[in-house]
């Protein structure tokens, strides 16, 4: 019985064929095939009717040839999933009122479905009580996300998951993060706060740990670097200054008051402070609402360049 071994992290699908031993290898897959194999595959836990997979995938096109072009790519992926030798429907399903989608008892390996399946179990579980299989179960599944899930493609259902499966990696990260962090394996921890922040340079919290984390590892000038680098990111982006918490780290790494310091503001009164501290809760929630925005309008600049290229293909 024929096994597939599917990867869609990267900038293309790979198809793979490891049994039996006359069918191995793999198989070439065009984009259109690419997209319509990456649509049935993150959505195969049901059955799709026609008229949606059109709507999703060829929404530029008129209706006569975007089921054209549905009927076309359906018969060049069945060619790739179930060439010779492989019983048509091992792996697609068409049924008699024409809906379409991929048999559950395939024999199928999928690289986001075993990132999925490792990242939500482990990490659903406390760091506190987290055990080192744990965690390299965790590290396995980060190196499956090579690159992000069919880097280059602009679909909007696409987007949607390319942006899920990020999220989820940042998940990854900092459960990771906090893990080590707990083992004592500040390298690994480090490395992974940088990980982070490459990601979200905006995680306050995360810069406050990596200073915490240099000056345990008795690097006092690599955790003021790191405040300077929260200060001019937060004010660059965002124009304000670190938190109170933040600051005062900072000013004990450097053993001065906080009057002596010149990147950090003085310590309000109490009443004025929970007053600044309420503000600064109204700011975040304007701050991830602009953010959301920014993310809208990226996918719909992706979305205009896919529609683009469409209409050029």
């Amino acid at each position: 019985m024929s096994s597939l071994r599917i990867c869609l992290f990267g900038s293309r699908a790979r198809v793979i064929h490891v049994l039996p031993p006359g069918i191995g290898g793999e198989q070439k897959v065009a984009r259109c095939v690419q997209r319509l194999l990456a649509y049935l595959l993150l959505k195969r836990r049901r059955l799709h009717a026609r008229e949606i997979l059109v709507e999703q995938l060829w929404s530029g096109h008129d209706s006569e040839h975007a089921r054209a072009c549905l009927n076309t790519t359906l018969w060049r992926l069945r060619t790739v999933l179930e060439p010779p030798g492989v019983a048509r429907g091992t792996y697609l399903l068409t049924t008699s009122d024409g809906e379409i989608g991929l048999n559950p008892d395939g024999r199928l390996w999928l690289d986001v479905a075993i990132f999925e399946e490792n990242a939500r179990l482990t990490a659903l579980q406390a760091v506190e009580k987290a055990s080192d299989s744990q965690a390299q179960n965790l590290e396995r599944a980060l190196q499956l996300y090579c690159a992000d899930l069919l880097e280059g493609f602009y679909d909007n259902w696409l987007v949607e998951e390319q942006a899920r499966l990020r999220q989820l990696r940042l998940d990854v990260f900092e459960w990771l993060f906090r893990y080590y962090r707990r083992q004592g394996a500040s390298e690994r921890s480090l490395l992974l706060g940088q990980r982070i922040l490459e990601q979200d340079p905006l995680r306050e919290d995360i810069h406050r740990e990596l200073m915490e984390l240099y000056r345990d590892c008795g690097q006092r000038t690599l955790a003021l670097r790191q405040y300077e680098i929260c200060r001019q990111t937060l004010a660059a982006e965002l124009g304000i200054q670190p938190m109170t918490e933040t600051q005062a780290l900072y000013t004990d790494l450097r053993g001065t008051s906080p009057l002596a310091d010149p990147l950090c503001d003085s310590v309000p009164p109490p009443d004025l402070q929970q007053a600044l501290e309420r503000l600064e809760l109204a700011r975040r929630a304007f701050t991830e609402a602009a953010e959301r925005l920014r993310q809208a309008i990226q996918v719909v600049e992706q979305l205009s360049r896919a529609t683009l290229q469409q209409d050029i293909q």
